[in-house]
Formats: C-alpha cells, structure tokens, sequence
C-alpha cells in the first residue's frame, strides 16, 4: 500500500505513478500547463486548419490495380470525375430545346465545367442522326414525313396559327375529294384538339409536332438528353463539387427548365453521388453531436457517480483531442478523410480511459486517507494496461 503522504510516491518505481503524483502535488501548475497547450494547439489549427476530400489519395499509387486505373485517367479524361445532367422534358422539342440551351450556357462557365458535352445531341447528330437509325426506321421516318407533307407544306409556308388552320383546311378537302382517309388524321386532330381545349381551360400543356405524326407516344429515348462534364473540384470541402453543381442547377433555374415548363434538370455522375455522400454525413451534425454529448454525460454518471469525477473525463478528453489535433495538422499538414475519423475514436477511448481510471481511483480511495495517494495508486495500477491499449 502506498504511503499516505503523495510526495512519497517519487520513491516508487511506476513512471504512471510518478507522472500523476506530480500533478497532484502541483496541480493548478499542472492544469495552466494543460489549458495553455490546448489553447496553443487550439490556435494553430484555426489557422492551419486543412482538409482533403480526395479519396484517391488515400490509396497507395504503387499498387497494380491503382496504376492501371491512373493510366486509363490519363487516356480519358474526359471520363474521369464527371457529372452528369439528365434532362427530361415533356415533349422530344423540350428536352432537345432545354438540353441545347443548357448546354450553352454551361459551356460559358470553364472556370468551373471543363469539356461540356451532349453524348446524344449537337451540330453532329443534326446534321447525320437520322444516318445513325435502324434502316427499318429511317424507312419508316421517311413515309410519316411523305404522308404529312399535306400537313407540313402549310405549315412550312406559315408557322403560325393561321398556318395550321390553314393546314387543317387542305387535309380535310383531302379527305372530301377522297385523297385521304380520316382514320390517317384521327389522330392528330384529337391531338391538336386536346391542346386546344387545354389552353382554353388555362391547363398547362406541352404540344409536340414529332408525336403528332408517330404512330406511338414517344419514350424515354426521345424524352431524355444527357450532358456531360468535368467539374473543377474543391478538395477542400467536404464536397468538392459544390461550387459546379449549385451553378449548374443555377443555371437551369435561370433558363427556366423546370417542371412548371415541361423540363426536369436532375444531377447524377460520381461527383455528385459523392457530394451526397459526404453531405448526409454533414446533415443535422449539431442535433446529432448534442444527443451524443448528453448521451455521452448520462453514461459518465451512471459510471463514476461523481460530477466532479465526470467533470474531469469531459475536460481530460477535450484537452487531449485539441493537442492531438494539433500535432496531427503540424506533423501532416492537413486532414484526409479517415483522420477526420479520429475524432470519436479519440472521444470514445479517451472517455473508456477516464472511466477506468476513475473507478480505479474510487477503489484505491476505500483504502487510503488521502486522496493524491490513491490518485497516484490508481495511476500505478491501470496505466501500463492503458498506456499498452492506447
């Protein structure tokens, strides 16, 4: 049993036991010393503070497999990072229309969006997609334009109402003069009429020229366009493609492509599945450190059952996660993504230790009259087994 006297633990041979008798002897020395560390520490990673979002980093670059995949970034880069802007709209003329003008507007923003591109659209497709259909439906494509050429030659002359009214007028003598049938133009004169009668109710309505004439409703290959890009990415935040999807989805919102107008703009691509990621992780993060922290203070007192001794785990813990924080930014520079992860495993353990010392301390304290001395045989008697497990 040790002596009653804490100054008499130097005598000992633990170093634990020497260490904490020496706190104890001088213990607000031993706290300004603390407070002034931490506060150190705590100012020099406000000023350095510094993190990265690159996962990449985190694997070793002389593996097999990750040497492969540089190279292949090296050779496409246009494919590597990406995000890509899916664009639905009600009509094939307003996905077209908002993919164009979307995309032109994205093309003025290099400073954000890098190789902007539309893998199904552009100068190239309008001038040869339809050489890139099926013989079967350039051949069917070609007899619906032959049949609507009654239809379409007014409307040519004038794309106006009047034009289609006019249009009307010649497929109906047709149908008089026994040039055509009825059931040919039953279809899109329902089509024309349900817009028609839309308008007048005040009902929105999006009316498609290419549907008039197809013998199907269009799908989604005709209602859906793509656009492709390499975002300039910010590694240090947490979600390093922000900056280029909120313009992006500025944007759109700019250029009215929106539901309300027959358009949807959504984001997918590894940049913003990524971003989402990291981002849920962020959500509600002050909500959930308060829970965890009470949670954390009814577990210290159930266990210890002393608001001093849960005072002291709490300040201990706090104190050496700011210092260590410190030292890890001064010794690496800055944070990657599991040394952020630290950060509960640190609380957890510096909080497991506390409690061990802590009901350790309680036990000593049953035999011993003072309290340095069983501060000091507490130390002696866990703090080989922590400092092993730490």
């Amino acid at each position: 049993m040790l002596p009653a006297q804490g100054a008499d633990v130097f005598t000992q041979t633990s170093l634990t036991a020497r260490i904490v008798a020496a706190g104890t002897r001088w213990p607000w020395l031993t706290l300004l010393l603390a407070l002034l560390l931490a506060l150190g520490a705590g100012f020099y990673s406000s000023r350095h503070f510094a993190l990265t979002a690159d996962t990449a980093e985190l694997i070793a670059t002389d593996l097999p497999w990750r040497q492969g995949e540089l190279a292949y970034e090296a050779n496409f880069p246009q494919l590597h990072n990406l995000v890509v802007v899916v664009v639905d709209g009600a009509t094939p003329e307003l996905a077209e229309s908002g993919a164009a003008r979307l995309t032109e507007r994205l093309k003025a923003m290099p400073e954000l969006l890098h190789d902007v591109h539309r893998p199904d659209g552009g100068p190239f497709f309008d001038h040869h997609g339809l050489m890139l259909l099926p013989l079967e439906e350039v051949q069917a494509a070609t007899e619906k334009l032959i049949e609507a050429q009654p239809f379409l030659g007014p409307l040519a002359a004038d794309p106006s109402l009047r034009g289609v009214m006019g249009a009307l007028d010649t497929v109906l003598r047709g149908v008089e003069m026994g040039q055509a049938r009825l059931d040919d133009i039953a279809r899109p004169l329902s089509a024309l009429a349900e817009t028609f009668t839309r308008v007048v109710e005040g009902r929105p309505t999006f009316f498609s020229w290419q549907n008039l004439f197809s013998d199907q409703p269009a799908g989604t290959r005709m209602l859906r366009r793509f656009i492709l890009m390499r975002p300039e990415l910010d590694y240090s935040n947490l979600q390093p493609g922000t900056r280029a999807t909120d313009a992006i989805r500025a944007a759109a919102r700019e250029l009215r492509l929106d539901p309300a107008h027959g358009v949807t703009v959504r984001l997918t691509g590894p940049v913003p599945m990524a971003d989402e990621e990291f981002g849920t992780l962020a959500e509600g993060g002050e909500v959930m450190g308060g829970a965890m922290l009470l949670a954390l203070v009814v577990m210290l007192w159930l266990a210890v059952r002393s608001a001093r001794l849960v005072g002291a785990i709490l300040l201990t813990t706090l104190i050496g996660l700011v210092i260590t924080a410190g030292l890890g930014l001064l010794v690496a520079g800055r944070f990657n993504l599991i040394s952020v992860a630290f950060i509960p495993l640190f609380v957890g353990l510096g909080v497991d230790f506390g409690i061990q010392v802590c009901v350790r301390f309680r036990a000593e304290r049953l035999g011993q009259a003072d309290d340095r001395a069983a501060l000091a045989a507490a130390g002696r008697g866990v703090g080989a087994s922590l400092a092993l497990a730490a």
